[in-house]
């Protein structure tokens, strides 16, 4: 066991010894994610609410912005900012993370909790 969730979120580069993994996440999870949802943000978010998730408390700046409950005690906070043409702007996702989830998951475990997040939000958006 480890520490509950703090809810106090940050990037995968913030986490010890991830630097290797950085760009395995973006490629697998956040591009691909964001590439498939850009334009489409309504439909993001009502999947993610399919999969149990919650609102960022707080409040962010993203245009969908859940905390979604991949694996007890390790949620992941999805951040999506939709793409804006008209600005040059493309659809951007970011995945952040608890500061305790070392306590639960190893890099590599964490990178695939991501993945598999993405593939399952690609699943019921079929």
């Amino acid at each position: 066991g480890g520490r509950v969730p703090a809810g106090d979120w940050i990037g995968m580069e913030s986490l010890p010894n991830s630097l290797s993994k950085v760009r395995t996440l973006a490629t697998y999870c956040e591009l691909r994610l964001a590439g498939r949802f850009g334009g489409r943000s309504r439909r993001l978010a009502e999947l993610c609410l399919r999969l149990g998730a919650e609102p960022v408390p707080g409040g962010r700046t993203a245009t969908v912005g859940v905390v979604v409950p991949v694996l007890p005690y390790v949620p992941h906070c999805l951040l999506f900012w939709d793409e804006e043409p008209e600005d040059g702007f493309e659809a951007r996702v970011k995945i952040l993370f608890d500061r305790h989830v070392m306590d639960f998951l190893d890099i590599e475990s964490l990178v695939f909790s991501a993945e598999r997040l993405a593939d399952r939000l690609a699943e019921l958006d079929l």
